[in-house]
């Protein structure tokens, strides 16, 4: 399925028909009141479950075909190199590569201006996934 958006670069985004036939949704409005522009008026494709870059915003035309469609944004900006070399082309998963553990909940870093002001009690701890799928440890002040 290939979700189609009005805005200015005509953004496409396939979809694939599993996930289009489970639970993505042709969203008209939101929290009770009617999609705002900046959200996507009048109508936005939603696809829980994936990066949100496929979340199709000012839908314009939904395309379903037999084949894979090569439009230019999937065919140059959303290909993720694999370990062995090869390309996965049709990405619909974002993997998540590093996450901020610390601060979290009501923690907060002192926020000085532009600067965040961190010391031994505010220091952002995260975890890390590298290419080879090892998890790591980091610490920033």
């Amino acid at each position: 399925m290939l979700g189609e958006g009005a805005d200015g670069s005509s953004m496409t985004r396939i979809i694939v028909m599993a996930n289009a036939l489970d639970d993505v949704i042709v969203a008209w409005g939101m929290n009770g009141e009617m999609l705002r522009p900046e959200n996507g008026y009048p109508l936005r494709l939603v696809v829980p479950g994936v990066q949100g870059v496929s979340w199709v915003k000012y839908l314009r035309r939904i395309k379903v075909g037999g084949q894979p469609f090569f439009t230019r944004d999937e065919d140059i900006h959303y290909i993720d190199l694999m370990p062995d070399g090869r390309h996965r082309q049709f990405t619909s998963v974002q993997e998540c590569k590093s996450s901020i553990t610390t601060p979290s909940g009501a923690q907060t870093l002192l926020d000085k201006g532009r600067h965040i002001v961190a010391d031994h009690n505010h220091a952002i701890q995260l975890w890390r996934v590298a290419e080879n799928g090892e998890v790591s440890n980091a610490q920033m002040y």
